[in-house]
Order: structure tokens, then sequence, then C-alpha cells
């Protein structure tokens, strides 16, 4: 049998050539001198020695002692080599001049290979000259030593539980806060709020894309008011999530949200605005034509949208209002011009509160399909999951409704067609706003602190304190964050520069620290680390008065995009940020996940028409997209690092159905199922 070893150490052409003459003058050139093929050293031992480490340990287990002999002898060859390849490294070093601190870590891990081989040959001595049917302790001992490697295993994406959360939790009571009467409703003309110098947030940026939609709707203040109220669905959710320009991509938000848009749209219409978070009364009429469900419904859907509040009863069974936080906004503008001779008393420019949430919805209810189709979930999931079928999911339910509809003489579109907003636009600022305010508890310019939803990354390896980083959920529901490596030091840089690049620089000579960044721009560095050990991703998201928590890990030197995505279209990044420091490769990772949840939101909210529910997603999902690399070691050294593939995982997804009928796990089952088949593409 040929060695794998001696069949890929082959000589370059021309030694080859020299060789041959040498021979055919009855010289044996089998042991001339030559100088090592840097490839083929570094790249046979690096791929061999764990392959033949784990040949040795099977044999132990079979009890193989011929087989265990041999591939042992194949061990020490390609140890010989690696031995080889560490000193042609060291001579290397030495030509190029490396840095003190590169030549003590090549010094140590030579030690270290070194060490680790001579445990390994004093533990195989001994089962070199025994029968291996005679058990014999010293199986333990080398067993110990091999297991006691590097685990390289590629991180398998998709066998933890379907990536759907149901979340049970109900909104908590309402806090206690202290409110005030704002000055806009002091006095018709007073505008105290906006007497300071401007101060505006990240939440309301004015961006090329909100800049562009002013420019679009002529800066004219009542277009833009009519465009949020008219343009954007409304959703239920605690806090910020999206942000203006989210908001404007997806086409949808909450309050807070809408309230980002519209005063983003006013400031780049030279407006001044500002929120207003403040207590408020609205009647369950008015929430229920928001929400485009039945009365009754609103209590339910609020606890699922952990929104608090407090239900208003006055001498009924069923709620007839309810006492919830909510945000608003306040604008400084002429309001003459838009109200005409009724309000020609109030001259020049005034403080006006504007809201754009609270607006009806409809959408055709007509029952769930699901019944009709005689769909069994279990059976359906069952078949799914032990066979593999040309179809995903989802589309093989709407080949049995179509199927269904063509029989039954029943349009399918009317199963489709989705909440909309049903408000004509008005043509001017109305003089009234849709709820009681019972008394504000904050107006800024800035999105008040208890507003913002905030994420906690932490990047946490063994050998690095933890790199916590707080981004709010609206930043990254519209822009990029990624974990990332860069050279730890100069000396780092300049290794691998002299090595003609990363790719050619032995990995376990440099060091890397984890970055952070957010649209491109650095955020925060951690600690330096070696190349190939591995790095948790964690993060959180408050969820009311607890929190929840996703991870992942990657690989030193890897590449990950971390993606938040609300309900509705994600936008793709087409074009780079301003002062983006980062590679095509970021984009392309963050690009990957927005484009899967893209297709399942679409999937998700057809499944939720089918069954004829109202799905509530109170956080975002999140997702992350990984570089999978591929780590050559040899003596346990990590020598190359390269890009292996790329792996999607869909970590979390809270929802939380309204459950009108009694189908919603089914639903949440379909969904998350449809999301697994997609992530696994």
């Amino acid at each position: 049998m040929s060695s794998p070893i001696l069949a890929a150490d082959r000589a370059p052409a021309s030694l080859a050539d020299d060789w041959l003459v040498a021979l055919q003058a009855g010289r044996d050139a089998r042991h001339f001198p030559r100088e090592l093929s840097s490839h083929a050293v570094a790249t046979l031992p690096a791929r061999t020695m764990i392959g033949l480490e784990d040949s040795v340990l099977r044999a132990l287990d079979r009890g193989e002692h011929e087989h265990f002999l041999l591939t042992w002898r194949r061990l020490e060859a390609a140890h010989l080599l690696a031995e080889a390849r560490l000193q042609d490294i060291g001579q290397r070093l030495g030509v190029i001049g490396a840095s003190a601190v590169v030549l003590q870590r090549h010094t140590e891990a030579v030690d270290t290979a070194r060490a680790r081989w001579d445990r390994l040959a004093a533990a195989a001595k001994p089962l070199l000259r025994r029968n291996a049917k005679q058990a014999d302790a010293l199986d333990a001992d080398l067993r110990r030593l091999l297991d006691d490697r590097t685990a390289d295993a590629r991180t398998v994406m998709g066998l933890q539980a379907m990536p759907v959360r149901y979340l049970p939790a109900t909104a908590g009571p309402l806090r206690s806060e202290a409110t005030f009467v704002p000055d806009y409703l002091q006095g018709a003309d007073n505008c105290a709020n906006f007497d300071a110098p401007v101060e505006t947030g990240a939440e309301a940026e004015i961006s090329t894309e909100i800049l562009a939609k002013a420019a679009e709707l002529e800066f004219e203040y009542t277009r833009i008011y009519d465009f949020v109220r008219t343009g954007i669905l409304t959703e239920w959710y605690p806090g910020s999530q999206r942000g203006a320009l989210g908001t404007l991509r997806s086409g949808r938000g909450n309050d807070v949200d809408q309230a980002s848009l519209l005063i983003a749209l006013l400031r780049a219409s030279g407006l001044r605005a500002a929120y207003v978070n403040g207590r408020v009364t609205a009647s369950a009429r008015t929430l229920a034509q928001t929400m485009a469900i039945p009365a009754a419904g609103v209590d339910a859907l609020l606890h699922r949208a952990l929104r608090p509040h407090e239900p208003i009863y006055e001498g009924t069974s069923e709620p007839v209002a309810f006492r919830f936080d909510y945000t608003w906004v306040v604008a400084q503008l002429s309001w003459d011009d838009y109200r005409g001779s009724a309000a020609q008393q109030h001259r020049g420019l005034t403080c006006v509160p504007l809201d754009t949430a609270l607006k009806q919805h409809e959408r055709d209810q007509n029952g769930s399909l699901f019944p009709s189709l005689g769909l069994d979930v279990d059976s359906f999931e069952a078949s799914y999951l032990s066979s593999t079928p040309a179809q995903d999911p989802l589309a093989a339910l709407m080949a049995m409704a179509e199927a269904w509809s063509g029989s039954q003489g029943q349009p399918l579109e009317r199963w489709l067609n989705g909440r909309h907003v049903s408000e004509p636009p008005q043509g001017l600022i109305p003089p009234t706003l849709p709820f009681e305010i019972e008394g504000a508890i904050a107006v800024s310019e800035v999105l008040p602190a208890e507003l913002e939803v905030s994420t906690q990354l932490t990047v946490s390896a063994d050998d690095m304190p933890d790199l916590d980083v707080q981004v709010p959920a609206s930043a990254l529901t519209s822009g990029r964050l990624t974990v990332s490596f860069l050279p730890a030091t100069w000396a780092d840089q300049d290794l691998i520069a002299r090595f003609g690049g990363l790719l050619d620089t032995p990995a376990y000579l440099v060091r890397f620290r984890p970055e952070v960044s957010l649209d491109g721009r650095s955020v925060a560095v951690g600690e330096p680390l070696a190349p190939g050990e591995w790095v948790s991703l964690r993060l959180r998201l408050p969820t009311g008065e607890d929190v929840v928590e996703v991870s992942q890990r990657l690989q030193v030197g890897g590449y990950a995009a971390v993606v938040l995505s609300q309900t509705g279209p994600v936008s793709s990044e087409s074009l780079p940020p301003p002062l983006d420091s980062e590679p095509e490769a970021a984009r392309l990772l963050a690009n990957l996940g927005r484009r899967y949840y893209q297709q399942w939101n679409d999937d998700a909210h057809t499944l939720a028409l089918l069954a004829d529910e109202t799905v509530v997603q109170p956080l975002p999902a999140v997702g992350f997209v990984l570089s999978q690399l591929d780590v050559e070691r040899i003596e346990g050294l990590p020598l190359r690092i390269s890009l292996d593939s790329v792996g999607l995982d869909a970590a979390m997804r809270v929802l939380a159905p309204l459950a009108r009928n009694d189908l919603p796990a089914d639903l949440l089952r379909l969904i998350a199922l449809q999301g697994s088949t997609l992530e696994a593409r």
C-alpha cells in the first residue's frame, strides 16, 4: 500500500529532472538535499495528521493491532514533515526580519508542538510492542492525549429547535409616572419646546432616503402628514424598533416609529418637531379599528404586543376604553396656512400636536381555510420532515388551496387580502387628536431613553474580557452590525505583509482582536486572540421585565453579520453607507440575512392570512450569518485559515397569535417549518 504522505510530497519538476540525470549517471539521487516546498509540506501534514490521529483512535477502539501499527508509522512520518515545516518557517522568519514578539511566538509554538508529540510517543511506545487484544490502561492514556485537540468542527446550523418562540408573557402593569401639562397645551402660541437649539437623534436622522421622500412630497407639511397617516401600516410592539428609516422602508411601524418618520420628514422640510410621550385614553372602538379586529380582542392584542395598559369599564362586561402610554408629535408650523379662516387668529408659527398611528384599518375576515383543506398539521409536518419534498411547505399548502378554490368556485384572493389603511388623505392638519391626554411624561426633540429598545451584543472568549456593545434595535433593523477580526498589533500587520498576505502567513504566529462595527464604522475592539479559537456571540433583547438571549459561536479570523428584522419588507443594502470601512464581504453577509427574512416575512404573512389569524411580533427576529472556516493544523498549531462556506442561523423569532380561532399552535408550527426550510436552502 502506498503511503499518502510519500505520494503527496512530490518534488518540483525542475528537481525531478536533476534527479533523473543523476540516476542515469549511477548516483542515488533519492537522498539529495532539497529545499522544502512550502505548499507541499504546509498542506500535507495539516490535512493528514488529524485524519491519521482519528485512524489511530479507531484502531484502538476496534482492537485492530496491525492497523494501529501501520497508521502510527504514517503518523510518525507526518510528524517528521511537520517538524521540517516548522523549521522552514523559523528560517523564513529570520530572512524577513520578523520582530522579537513573533520570534518568541514561534519558539513557544514549536516547544508546545514537540511536547505534545513527546507525550503521544511515550503513550504509544508500550502499545507498539503488545497484542491489542490484551486490555491495557495505556490505551486510555493515548486516547486522552489524542482527544485533547482543538475542536475545529464547523458550526452546524438549524439543528436546534424550530426558530419560532411563543411568548406567553403578558404586558406588565402601567408604571407610576409623574405627568405634566406640555407647553403647547397651555396656549395656542406657546412654543417654548423649541426655544433651545435644535437637538437630533439617530432614530430620526435625515438620511438620503428620508430627504428624497420629503422632496417627493415637495416638502409640504400636509402631504407629509397624509403620507405617514395613509401610507404606513400601524403595528403594535413596545418602543422604537425601526426608527424613521426602517419605518419608511418597511411601510409599517408602531406609534413611536411613525413619530420618528414624521419628525424626520418634517425636519427635512425645515420644520422643528419633537416627541411627546404621555399617558392617554382611547376608546376600545378606536383601537379595534386601528387593529382591524373585534373590540373584544383589543385587550389580548395589547398583551401580545407587550404594551402595558389598563382597561376601563363603565358598568359593562367588556372594556369601553383603555389607558396606556403612547407617543405622538408636536410640530412648529404655520397652522393658519392649512386651517383656513377659522384659524386666522393664529398668526405665525404655532405648536400643533400630530398623530398618525391611530387610524382605521380594514381586513377581510373569511375564517380559517385550513379546515376546508382537511389540513392535519401533525401529518403534514411529519410527512414533510420524513421525505425530500419538491416544494416548500407554503408552496404545498398553496397548491392545496388553489385546488380547493377551483373546485368550490371560491376566489382564493379573498383570503390573501391583508390588513390595509382605509383612511383617505385629509389635505389639512387636523385640529384634534384621536385620544384624550391625561398628561405628558416627556417632551423631547430626541427620542426619550425609555422608548429606545436597546440590544446588547456580547463577544466573549476564555482568554478575553467580555466585549459588550449596546446598540438600539432601530439601528440594527435598518443597518448592518458585524463582528470581524483585525491584526492585534503593528507587528501582526507587518508580519502578514512580509509573508505576502494572510493566507500565506502561518496562522499561529499572529493574533487578532475582535471588532464590532455598525454600518462599517468600528464601535468596539476586544483583546488579542489566537486564530482558530472560538468566541461566543450573545445578543440580548428586553421583553418588558425579562430579557431573551440568543447565541452563536464564531472562529477567530471569521466574519459574522447580526441581522434583526421586524415584519414586512426588508431592504437589502445596495450602496455602502458613508464612512464604511468594511470590505464587500460584510455587505454580502448582511444582505444574505436580509433576503432570508424578506422571504420568511412574506411567507409567514401568507400563512397567517390563510389561517385568518392576527399575529403580533413584539420583538425583532434575530439571525446570524457567519463564515465557516477551514483551519489546517500541524501538531495542534493552526497553520492556515481559509474560508470554507457561509452559514445562516435563524436564531429566534417571537410570535404571538391573537388566537381568534383554535389553530394558533398549528399556525406557529407551519411558520416555523417554512422558516426552517428556507434556512436550510
